[in-house]
């Protein structure tokens, strides 16, 4: 063989197990998004539905509360947090058509992202209800 087969025989191969190795690095990418995709998805769902019962107790303190009260602007604000972080993990968990639909969607870093802000407004509005029961019993005593 000359020396140019030779020489381009070499860069095919270089090619081809370069090709294997970005093939290799995309299969463990898939296999760390999908090891503990159950899990990840239970938690996500547990999050959510604790989040739904601290906001029913908010909605039972809101039905209650004097609207000229100063924590009506907090509740507005907290409200309006929770309800952008519902929409993003709306947004994040929906089924979509094409590529994305195609990979798969409860990538382990952006689910324990939202985990993470779920717990902080859990964390939010559960010191709201606890603020607004401490200011009903002091009311009470006074």
């Amino acid at each position: 063989m000359d020396p140019v087969t030779i020489v381009g025989l070499v860069a095919s191969a270089v090619e081809l197990a370069k090709l294997a190795c970005s093939l290799l690095s995309n299969c463990f990418g898939c296999y760390k998004n999908i090891v503990d995709s159950r899990a990840r998805a239970e938690a996500l769902r547990s999050e959510v539905l604790q989040l739904v019962a601290i906001i029913e107790g908010v909605q039972a303190m809101v039905e209650g509360i004097d609207l000229s009260s100063v924590r009506v602007p907090l509740i507005r604000s907290e409200f309006k947090r929770t309800f952008e972080l519902l929409n993003e993990a709306k947004d994040y968990t929906k089924d979509t058509n094409g590529y994305h639909a195609m990979k798969w969607s409860l990538k382990k870093a952006e689910t324990d992202r939202l985990i993470e802000k779920i717990r902080t407004q859990k964390s939010s509005l559960g010191l709201l209800l606890a603020g607004h029961s401490q200011y009903k019993r002091l009311a009470i005593l006074v």
